[in-house]
């Protein structure tokens, strides 16, 4: 894997010279960032979600009540 082989599944020698290669690297890289937002957005959505229930507060504060 010597000058950046095979690397991010790209064959070429020279990712940044190669357009092709870069135009592949962009493409995984804005996939990947997408994929994370989406998650961080999911994960925020159930929080709210779970906060819009009021039974699941008073349960919450129960719990941690007794932990004192």
């Amino acid at each position: 894997m010597a000058n950046g082989e095979w690397r991010m599944g790209c064959q070429c020698k020279n990712r940044v010279l190669n357009p092709s290669c870069r135009v592949k690297f962009m493409q995984r890289r804005t996939l990947k960032i997408m994929l994370i937002w989406v998650a961080i957005a999911a994960a925020l959505l159930g929080v709210f979600a779970m906060y819009i229930r009021s039974e699941f507060l008073v349960s919450l504060a129960d719990q941690l009540w007794a932990c004192f």
